[in-house]
């Protein structure tokens, strides 16, 4: 969120749509849906990380943008 314009810069739902959230500092409600939801999951027997892929992407659309990969690589280039 960017506080100063009080509007979203990028959102991620996680498990379940947010459609109201609230920002200490930051008036209003905010939406974090982006398109349709995303179908990436992790579970609790493997480890797994949520990366979006290609790097850096961003349509708007969660279900474009996201993927879940075993492979994970921080601080270098996403893979599944």
């Amino acid at each position: 969120v960017d506080t100063a314009a009080g509007t979203v810069l990028d959102a991620l739902s996680y498990e379940g749509a947010i459609t109201r959230a609230t920002f200490t500092g930051v008036s209003g409600e905010f939406n974090l849906v982006e398109g349709a939801a995303t179908s990436a999951q992790d579970n609790s027997t493997t480890p797994a990380s949520l990366i979006r892929l290609p790097d850096g992407a961003d349509t708007n659309d969660a279900a474009s943008d996201w993927r879940v990969t075993a492979t994970p690589t921080p601080g270098l280039p996403n893979v599944l």
